[in-house]
């Protein structure tokens, strides 16, 4: 029985450039359209970790700055605005967005705190990260709560903020 023949249409671009049956340039054409993609997210994926990572870090200093006045104690403030960009970012982006707060958060930690151990600040960070990703499991979870966001709605939004 001979193998099942389908034509294959390779786009580069967004143009279609020929239609191939079964053949070893339409493999080498699905390859290289494949490593494309894989780059294109990576840098993709490294970008929006450096967007958070950023805001994340001009938020914090931003929060303090504009609220030290009311501050509990040192960086401890009882107005906390970058918790809304935290709930954003890790519902939206999920572990990229744990990660870049992650990072922010370990940069923080040794900018304000540079005698502390390394251990002590691994940890905040991992606590400052992982607290909204587990949240947002919760969120998924207990809320019915769609893993693409699709039926988000203002009750849903309210009763995550909530939880986080």
């Amino acid at each position: 029985m001979p193998p099942v023949q389908w034509p294959l249409l390779i786009c580069t671009n967004g143009r279609p450039i020929e239609s191939i049956h079964n053949s070893d340039r339409a493999t080498e054409y699905a390859d290289l359209n494949m490593v494309h993609f894989f780059y294109a997210m990576r840098a993709l994926n490294l970008s929006l970790l450096l967007l958070v990572s950023v805001t994340y870090y001009l938020a914090f200093f931003l929060n303090d700055y504009l609220f030290s006045f009311l501050a509990h104690t040192d960086h401890v403030n009882w107005i906390y605005l970058p918790s809304g960009i935290v709930l954003g970012y890790v519902l939206v982006l999920e572990e990229i967005g744990a990660l870049g707060i992650f990072l922010a958060s370990l940069i923080i930690n040794f900018q304000l705190h540079p005698s502390e151990s390394f251990g002590s600040d691994m940890v905040t960070s991992l606590i400052s990260a992982g607290t909204p990703l587990i949240a947002r499991q919760v969120c998924v979870y207990w809320f019915k709560i769609d893993e693409n966001l699709t039926d988000l709605n203002f009750k849903k939004i309210t009763e995550s903020c909530i939880v986080f």
